[in-house]
């Protein structure tokens, strides 16, 4: 019997370790994308030798599987390092990219020590509409030469392409493109505010009519059984917290990059320290679906996504109603989509985001 990843992940929500794990490398960045999240690019990151001693640590912490992020994770001089070592522990590695600085040969490398998987970012098919919204010229050329590489040399490869009012119009073509090429792709029109809470990329959303039609296209769309299995009240608001770290590049640590909420820092103390003893993420952990009184009386319930994080970082409250999770859970519910556990995993997953 052969175990799949999601497999894996099911188990570990029996277990007290995190399973994911994702580590912003470096806030640098050689594109300045209009929808991006990050608010400040200079800051490089934690010294390899911290980025090692984390490493170490997450190894004894249990962690399974990890992610590298920026910024642009290749910017750094010792990337390559970095990943082989982690290679070298025996970690699950995926490493989110722009895919404008890959050669061949890092290709090659990342074939070379098993990554499993590359995750590119990749805005439109029309070279104008990708550079206009990287702010980097020719950015398109190198970006699909970087998934045609990894295709040619069988590195896993997923596209990964938020929809907004800059590339609406080519969501329908990336996602032939990926068809063509047999590679995964995750096309998502959910658009975060800035990690220093400024809400300017809220005007790039999509509106509902252009919403529905993305959610509501057989590539996007996936079919289930509702987010909170059996009895609402007594179900998990998040799982993050019980099996998802993220490490930012100055060593803050929270649930996950979606959920800003600092719940301690690797330079005051290590990160199995933090994941047992954090008082904060103990509290995380004991929310249930009973605490979410605007849930209950919700009839978008079994359409809704809802992210406890994106709730507290974009409506002050975390307990209370996440405005994008209500904009996403509407229009998939006027495209008649019920939402099931394995997706609302994968989109947690998302979250972690390197876009």
């Amino acid at each position: 019997m052969s175990l799949s990843l999601e497999d894996f992940r099911r188990a570990y929500l029996a277990l007290p370790s995190p399973f994911f794990a994702c580590i912003e490398l470096t806030r640098k960045c050689n594109e300045r994308c209009v929808h991006c999240y990050i608010s400040d690019y200079s800051d490089y990151g934690l010294s390899t030798q911290e980025v090692f001693c984390l490493l170490d640590d997450m190894k004894s912490l249990g962690v399974f599987f990890i992610i590298f992020t920026g910024g642009e994770v290749t910017l750094r001089d010792d990337w390559r390092n970095i990943v082989q070592y982690a290679r070298k522990l025996h970690f699950m590695v995926c490493v989110f990219t722009n895919g404008a600085t890959l050669t061949e040969d890092d290709v090659r490398f990342l074939k070379n020590i098993y990554v499993h998987n590359v995750e590119v970012s990749l805005y439109s098919h029309n070279p104008d509409v990708h550079d206009d919204i990287t702010k980097l010229k020719g950015s398109f050329a190198r970006t699909v030469k970087t998934i045609e590489l990894c295709v040619k040399y069988k590195v896993d490869i997923t596209i990964k392409s938020p929809i907004f009012k800059n590339n609406y119009s080519s969501y329908r073509h990336i996602i032939e493109y990926a068809e063509s090429l047999g590679i995964k792709y995750l096309v998502s029109p959910i658009i975060s505010a800035k990690n220093n809470r400024d809400k300017s990329t809220f005007d790039l959303r999509l509106d509902d009519n252009e919403l529905d039609n993305v959610l509501g296209y057989p590539g996007v769309s996936k079919q289930g059984t509702g987010v909170f299995q059996g009895d609402f009240n007594d179900s998990i608001a998040c799982k993050a917290v019980y099996n998802t770290l993220f490490v930012d590049c100055e060593g803050y640590v929270y649930p996950c990059n979606q959920f800003l909420y600092s719940i301690g820092s690797i330079k005051e103390s290590n990160i199995i320290n933090i994941w047992f003893q954090s008082e904060k993420l103990k509290e995380f952990r004991m929310i249930r679906g009973s605490d979410l009184k605007d849930c209950h009386k919700c009839d978008l319930l079994n359409y809704c996504r809802r992210c406890p994080g994106m709730a507290y970082f974009e409506d002050n409250n975390l307990y209370g109603c996440s405005s994008t999770g209500k904009q996403i859970a509407s229009s998939q519910k006027r495209c008649g989509i019920l939402i099931d556990d394995r997706d609302y995993w994968y989109q947690v997953c998302d979250c972690l985001r390197g876009d």
